[in-house]
């Protein structure tokens, strides 16, 4: 479960389930697993909640709804359009996680249950990748900022705002970008190569303002093909930073929704070392 709320770090909360055939041994969430995690989640965020999720079955059950109407006082649930997926920031998580297990050569099951739960608490760490999530669905928390609604991108250090271009003022694709893409998107690689033919079509739609350089895209999709990532968020591109010390600080991802490059994330591992676009852009340029 994703959790935002303007001007404060955002938040990820998770409970894992292993299913090992024991007789009488539920195989998949039950409706108590979606109760307790809503309650621990209350306990630490320590406010009310405002839960917005999709129309799987199991959400919509008697014994769910009777535990959201006894707690209406701090639960307000909203559920999201059918099919809608794209509206879904979780769905930026399990590639993620997926990514990092799709080739362990696991012994056992709980080998498997360990890597997912290292993956889930490493992102706890990264509040840059959750907001992304949020953003790679076209989405954005609002508040009112010297008198106007100014939406609040991905938190690094402190809260950011995001500066947005109204209809038709795109920013062309500057080079620092188109630099980082190019260095980042492999032409060997078929998802690649099919995400570098999108990038003469990219246009600027959003940027971080805190001078990270995080990037948010416009495409005209009718120009182009999608590439085969799926119909969901996923990281489509990434690439570990490396700087002349041969220290390692931060990284840059590539998001793509449904095929389509959507925004280009700056990630930073360091309290030293400043990591923005235009540092990643020398350091994927100086040779190793």
């Amino acid at each position: 479960m994703t959790c935002y709320k303007s001007g404060e770090r955002s938040r990820l909360f998770y409970s894992v389930r292993e299913y090992t055939g024991r007789e009488n041994q539920t195989k998949g969430f039950g409706w108590r697993d979606f109760r307790d995690l809503l309650i621990r989640a209350r306990t630490q965020l320590g406010g009310p909640i405002v839960l917005i999720w999709d129309n799987v079955r199991l959400h919509l059950t008697k014994s769910l709804r009777a535990f959201i109407e006894a707690n209406s006082d701090w639960l307000t649930v909203f559920q999201l359009p059918t099919y809608a997926p794209g509206l879904n920031p979780q769905d930026g998580i399990w590639p993620l996680v997926k990514r990092d297990i799709g080739n362990l050569a696991a012994a056992d099951l709980s080998q498997i249950t360990d890597a997912v739960k290292r993956k889930l608490k490493m992102l706890q760490y990264r509040p840059e990748v959750i907001d992304g999530c949020l953003a790679g669905t076209g989405l954005a928390l609002a508040r009112e900022h010297a008198g106007r609604p100014t939406a609040v991108g991905r938190a690094c250090r402190s809260p950011k705002l995001l500066v947005r271009y109204g209809d038709g003022m795109n920013e062309s694709l500057p080079a620092d970008v188109a630099d980082v893409l190019g260095a980042v998107l492999n032409p060997d690689n078929p998802v690649h190569d099919a995400l570098r033919r999108q990038v003469p079509h990219l246009s600027v739609r959003a940027r971080c303002t805190c001078g990270c350089g995080t990037a948010y895209f416009e495409l005209d999709t009718s120009k182009v093909e999608p590439a085969p990532t799926g119909p969901s968020t996923v990281v489509a591109a990434e690439a570990q930073l490396v700087t002349e010390a041969d220290e390692c600080p931060g990284e840059v991802l590539g998001f793509a929704h449904s095929g389509y490059l959507s925004w280009l994330e700056v990630c930073s591992w360091s309290d030293d070392i400043e990591v923005t676009l235009a540092a990643a852009r020398h350091w994927l340029q100086t040779p190793s």
